[in-house]
């Protein structure tokens, strides 16, 4: 029973980096380069300029981890059970 419930929360953690890179790291870097960050993060956040263009996609990734790193410690000690 304890491993199902590790196995849960690491598909919790697998998508919480997914949503993290798609809706943080990809917008960044494509605003970097080319001023953009895309159509899904213009929908949820509307269209950002100066210093929110940076700070917002970067938010969310440090949301995505800490998210991840959270999880951890439940995950571990499911195992251990």
């Amino acid at each position: 029973m304890s491993r199902g419930k590790s196995y849960a929360i690491e598909a919790v953690q697998a998508v919480v980096a997914v949503l993290g890179g798609v809706v943080g790291g990809v917008p960044l870097i494509s605003y970097v380069n080319q001023k953009n960050h895309g159509a899904l993060f213009d929908f949820l956040f509307g269209h950002l300029s100066g210093a929110l263009a940076y700070a917002v996609p970067i938010a969310v990734s440090v949301a995505a981890i800490a998210v991840i790193l959270l999880l951890e410690r439940p995950r571990k000690q499911a195992l251990v059970r």
